[in-house]
């Protein structure tokens, strides 16, 4: 149990300076990509203790991706979708379950849909990349990474 400590210790630790790198160059959030949904929970909870806003941030950015291309309807081709509300949600849906599919459709119109990752405490993240999140099927691919393990960390 000590060694876990101290490996959550040393994690927050750099978390922490990554915040002070960021903050001084007036970033007011960032993307920490984490190794386990374990470490993960862990880490949310030290950081929110320590007054920090915590979040995943993949479902708003997909949210605010599908009501951009929601507002370009006109001018851009999209599935068939049902009305209302169901309809902004069954789009989101797509661009969740393929993000580079998505990415090749709709990255000239709404951005990419890639998310920057500030700070990573997993081995195989390289800190300063973006990597696509959605679902389990394309987790082996390499660009792609596990949604769950994100956190949106502000200040």
């Amino acid at each position: 149990r000590g060694r876990a400590y101290n490996a959550l210790s040393t994690e927050v630790e750099y978390v922490l300076q990554c915040i002070a790198s960021l903050c001084d160059q007036g970033r007011v959030s960032m993307n920490v990509f984490c190794s386990s949904q374990e470490r993960c929970d862990l880490l949310a909870q030290e950081l929110r203790v320590r007054m920090f806003t915590v979040i995943n941030p993949v479902r708003a950015h997909y949210e605010a991706k599908a009501r951009r291309l929601l507002e370009m309807r006109a001018r851009v081709v999209l599935p068939v979708l049902p009305s209302g509300a169901e309809g902004e949600e069954f789009l989101l849906r797509i661009l969740y379950a393929d993000p580079s599919q998505a990415e090749a459709s709709y990255a000239g119109h709404v951005g990419t849909f890639k998310i920057d990752v500030d700070c990573s405490l997993d081995k195989g993240t390289e800190k300063g990349q973006e990597y696509f999140f959605g679902t389990d099927a394309h987790l082996q691919q390499a660009q792609y990474r596990d949604s769950q393990l994100l956190l949106k960390v502000s200040w």
